[in-house]
């Protein structure tokens, strides 16, 4: 294994293959994709090609915190003002991804719920890779729902880019070793580890982005505890925002329900079948 500057490892194998980079801590907090680099850095082999395995945002990762700053996972476009830490480490990591033919960004999230549900967030030209993955869910239509994801910078330059969400952050240990799991189905997909024990799940849900509402007031708070993937009813009042009632027009599912955030940032995304009609918030 090969350390690179600035929290990057590199594995490589003697036979031509694919570039593909594996990222854990684009959010500081989540350990459960920090922990799994970890134990990718000191178990992963492969046949063909090389590996990135990439801290994606290390100072957050020391801090343990969510970010410093700002967002990383917004800032994967190009033109960003190199003003801040998370702005300049995007920088660098897209100068990476642009080497690379497919990226997995493994995270988690904040939820309570014991039981949280692992998914990939991909585009469809992703999809059988994302089936392969063995992943109950996968949710598409991020790129336009939220600009300026990993995944979604690797779909604009016509190449796999797959985030994968590890399930609650209060289950990191656990959930690590899932991760590994993952990343070796990602690889052995891709060509860079032999062999044929990839069974594609079938039963895969597709669901798809639609809505990023954002806080717009001080006084915002839901009309009941939502987590990740709870089913939402056509006319449920979903929060109250100031003088606003948001309501879901049709059915859904909430992802990322939160409300310890500033004004303007993002409170919850709905997602629908891919066939579904989009909701309107």
């Amino acid at each position: 294994m090969t350390p690179l500057p600035n929290n990057i490892f590199t594995i490589t194998s003697n036979n031509p293959g694919p570039t593909v980079a594996i990222f854990g801590g684009v959010h500081g907090n989540e350990r459960a994709g920090i922990l799994a680099i970890d134990a990718l850095r000191e178990t992963l082999a492969i046949d063909r090609g090389t590996v990135y395995l990439v801290y994606a945002n290390p100072k957050a990762i020391t801090a343990n915190q969510r970010l410093l700053k700002q967002n990383l996972n917004r800032l994967f476009l190009r033109g960003n003002t190199v003003a801040t830490y998370e702005e300049k480490r995007a920088n660098e990591l897209m100068d990476l991804l642009d080497t690379c033919d497919a990226l997995l960004d493994l995270h988690s999230y904040n939820d309570v719920q014991e039981n949280a549900n692992i998914f990939a967030i991909c585009e469809e030209n992703c999809s059988s890779v994302a089936q392969a993955l063995g992943i109950p869910f996968r949710i598409s239509g991020f790129t336009a729902t939220e600009a300026g994801g990993s995944d979604g910078y690797m779909y604009l330059n016509n190449k796999v880019g797959v985030c994968v969400e590890l399930g609650s952050i209060n289950l990191s240990e656990s959930m690590s070793q899932e991760g590994v799991a993952i990343a070796q189905r990602f690889l052995q997909y891709l060509g860079c580890i032999e062999g044929n024990n990839i069974q594609p799940t079938s039963t895969q849900t597709a669901l798809t982005a639609n809505i990023m509402y954002k806080k717009q007031t001080d006084d915002f708070r839901f009309t009941q505890p939502f987590n990740t993937l709870n089913p939402v009813a056509k006319g449920t009042v979903i929060a109250i925002d100031g003088p606003t009632e948001i309501i879901a027009d049709q059915n859904v599912y909430i992802l990322f329900p939160r409300t310890q955030f500033a004004i303007g940032t993002e409170a919850f995304i709905l997602v629908n079948a891919v066939n579904s009609h989009h909701t309107h918030a």
